[in-house]
C-alpha cells in the first residue's frame, strides 16, 4: 500500500480519517479474501511426486490414490526385471481446515495428537505464497540447504521445537500444527490475516500469505 505523505499539519481534515482507515481495512480484507481463493484453488489441484525404493510405495499408498507411476528397473541374472525404485504422483490424503489455516496431509502421523499447548518438534521449509509457493524464507532441511542457491546464516539443520502456546507464533502455523502427530508430513498454508498481517517482517512483505512444508518429528503434550 502506498504511504500517504503529509507536507503540512492538518492537510487532511480529522473527520476524514475514519473513512481513510476504513478504506485501508477494506483493502486488506479484499487482499486476504483473494489470497484465500487462491489457496482453495491450489489445494484443489495440488499433487506431489515421491520416489520410493523398490516397491515400498505399496506400504504407503493405495492404488486408487496414485495419479501416475514411473518405475526404474534393472535386468537381473534370470532375465527378469528388478524394480529399483518407483516414483508416484499422488494427491493429498486429506485436507484439514482449521480457523483460517489450511493443511494438505501427505503422510499420516502416529501416536498422540498435538493439543493447543503441545511442544512440536519438526523440520520445515517456509515460503510466501501467491497461487503457489513463491519467495523462499527459511529451512532446516539439510538437503535443501546443500542444494540451495541461497546464503544460510545458521547452518544448524537440527529439528526445531515449537511451543504451540507461544504467543509469537502466527495463528495460521499454530492452528495448522494443532492435531498433528509424529511422522506427519504436510503443507500448511494461510492468508496474511493469519500470518504477520499488515506489518512487514524482514524479507516478508506486509499482508503476505505464507506456506510451510513440515515434517513432524515428535509431539509432546
Amino acid at each position: 500500500m502506498k504511504k500517504m505523505r503529509f507536507n503540512k499539519i492538518f492537510t487532511i481534515p480529522i473527520l476524514l480519517l475514519p473513512a481513510i482507515l476504513c478504506g485501508c481495512s477494506a483493502s486488506r480484507e479484499n487482499t486476504y479474501n483473494n489470497q484465500e481463493a487462491k489457496i482453495d484453488k491450489y489445494l484443489s489441484s495440488v499433487t506431489a511426486s515421491i520416489t520410493y525404493p523398490g516397491t515400498t510405495y505399496k506400504n504407503y499408498w493405495e492404488k486408487e490414490e496414485i495419479i501416475s507411476m514411473t518405475a526404474q528397473t534393472q535386468q537381473n541374472d534370470a532375465g527378469g526385471l528388478d524394480t529399483l525404485s518407483v516414483k508416484v504422483t499422488v494427491k493429498p490424503r486429506r485436507i484439514v481446515r482449521q480457523n483460517g489455516s489450511n493443511k494438505a496431509v501427505w503422510n499420516e502421523g502416529r501416536g498422540e495428537e498435538a493439543g493447543s499447548n503441545a511442544a512440536v518438534t519438526l523440520y520445515y521449509e517456509a515460503y510466501t505464497f501467491d497461487s503457489k509457493p513463491q519467495l523462499f524464507l527459511a529451512t532446516n532441511i539439510q538437503d535443501l540447504v546443500d542444494n540451495g542457491s541461497w546464503n544460510v546464516t545458521d547452518p544448524d539443520c537440527s529439528p526445531v521445537t515449537l511451543e504451540l502456546d507461544d504467543k509469537s507464533l502466527t495463528e495460521g502455523l499454530r492452528d495448522g500444527l494443532i492435531g498433528c502427530r509424529a511422522g506427519e508430513e504436510s503443507y500448511i498454508v494461510f492468508s496474511g490475516k493469519y500470518g504477520f498481517g499488515k506489518k512487514p517482517l524482514g524479507t516478508i512483505p506486509a499482508n503476505s500469505a505464507l506456506f510451510y512444508h513440515v515434517i513432524i518429528e515428535s509431539v509432546r503434550n
